[in-house]
């Protein structure tokens, strides 16, 4: 069935369908778009708390050092103390690492191997030192012990576990960076197509509803105009179409079938009277004739 022929509230519906369909199609592609950013940004966000955290546990570590190394300058008790305040911010740390990275991820599976390192500096080094340096007897001990480089064996490997974890945040933020600017390019477009799509589905609609219904309406009111002032001959547009414009130029030609009707009718009746009045005409001439002859053939006879 033809667009023409459909009843104009299917028009109107039909119309009214496709930009719905379109809106809710440039919806839902904006719905994924926005859903890949809020994700990728909870990622990003996530990704940063894990890289900040192992910041701080670096930073943590060397401050553990550094006030080990003040109070072997010092053998002030102040360091002693600052040294294990740092070793239990350490471990908070490291537990902020665990918390944000999820107790079953890769980096949580690491965290161990880093905490062994970590508490066997601290047992093999910093108590050593410590409780070495407070005697002056033994500070010769507590001095070659911090300066032999066994405490490297166990701070590189807490080092290089925080360095690859900040290493692998840092790639990982700038992905998901890379793919929110993507998500909004994407974001952008679909706003534009479906912005575009809705305006020319509307004009389009617009157009054939024009066409399907004005112009046959201005048509038709023309040709009413025709037939209301005696123009029988005029063409009725619409003759044919199923929807609400077929059945108003059914309507009108029926009108003019039935103006054209009485119009033969009248014509018919005025030719009758016409043929009835030149009988008349004939029958009294012929009565008259009559009469004539009748009244000679009388004066013939009288005269005989």
């Amino acid at each position: 069935m033809r667009f023409a022929d459909f009843k104009i509230s299917r028009k109107i519906a039909a119309a009214f369908a496709v930009l719905i369909v379109v809106a809710a199609a440039m919806g839902a592609a904006l719905h994924m778009f926005v859903s890949t950013i809020e994700t990728h940004s909870a990622y990003k966000n996530q990704h940063a708390e894990i890289g900040d955290a192992a910041l701080d546990t670096r930073l943590s570590l060397a401050r553990q050092e550094g006030s080990l190394r003040g109070f072997m300058i010092t053998r002030d008790e102040y360091f002693a103390t600052r040294t294990k305040e740092h070793y239990e911010a350490f471990k908070a740390k490291v537990e902020a690492i665990r918390s944000a990275a999820g107790p079953n991820s890769e980096i949580a599976g690491r965290l161990p191997a880093l905490e062994a390192a970590a508490a066997a500096w601290h047992s093999e080094i910093a108590d050593p030192v410590i409780r070495f340096s407070r005697n002056e007897a033994t500070y010769p001990q507590a001095l070659a012990l911090f300066t032999s480089g066994k405490a490297d064996q166990f701070i590189e490997p807490v080092e290089t576990i925080l360095d690859t974890i900040r290493e692998e945040e840092n790639a990982a933020i700038g992905e998901a960076i890379e793919t929110e600017r993507v998500a909004n390019e994407r974001t952008d477009h679909a706003l534009m197509i479906g912005m575009g799509l809705l305006i020319a589905a509307a004009i389009g609609f617009g157009w054939l509803l024009s066409r399907a219904i004005g112009s046959p309406i201005t048509a038709m009111t023309a040709a009413m105009r025709e037939l209301a002032a005696g123009n029988k001959q005029v063409e009725v547009p619409g003759v044919g179409r199923r929807d609400e414009v077929g059945e108003m130029a059914a309507a009108v030609e029926s009108f003019k079938r039935a103006a054209i009707e009485r119009d033969e009718l009248a014509s018919a009746a005025e030719r009758t009277r016409i043929d009835q009045e030149e009988a008349k005409r004939r029958q009294a001439a012929l009565e008259h004739a009559k009469a004539e002859d009748l009244r000679a053939f009388v004066g013939v006879i009288e005269v005989g």
